[in-house]
């Protein structure tokens, strides 16, 4: 029966979280983008870090969603049985919603949830 709940769990959880995790990164990587002047090479690195990108959600990202969703599940489990597990994984999904809130409802976008290191405030790269 545990094999069953930690199949549902990748295939209900663990994917859409790392896809919804890679839709944030393609926000930033756009936003990013702006800062580079020519058309032409803004979307050949658009391109490439697509290209890339999916690589990366597939051999990183994934990865680390389902050891930190198994990790959270287990605490849960352990503190308070099935209704600690169903706290974290509330807990977890409000999280990521209030990220794509923060971003999608926000004039500002994804500047909105950016250090002030990350923006792009006066940077071009080749007019």
């Amino acid at each position: 029966m545990a094999k069953v709940k930690a199949k549902h769990r990748k295939k209900y959880v663990i994917l859409p979280v790392s896809l919804l995790v890679f839709e944030v990164l393609h926000e930033f990587v756009v936003y990013k983008a702006r800062i580079i002047g020519d058309r032409h090479l803004r979307t050949i690195f658009l391109m490439a870090m697509f290209m890339c990108g999916f690589a990366f959600v597939g051999f990183v990202v994934a990865p680390w969603v389902e050891r930190t969703v198994e990790k959270l599940v287990l605490s849960g489990k352990k503190g308070a049985g099935l209704l600690g597990e169903l706290v974290i994984a509330v807990l977890f999904f409000v999280g990521l919603f209030y990220l794509y809130y923060a971003i999608y409802t926000s004039p500002a976008g994804i500047e909105s949830i950016l250090p002030k290191m990350l923006l792009n405030k006066g940077m071009t790269i080749l007019p």
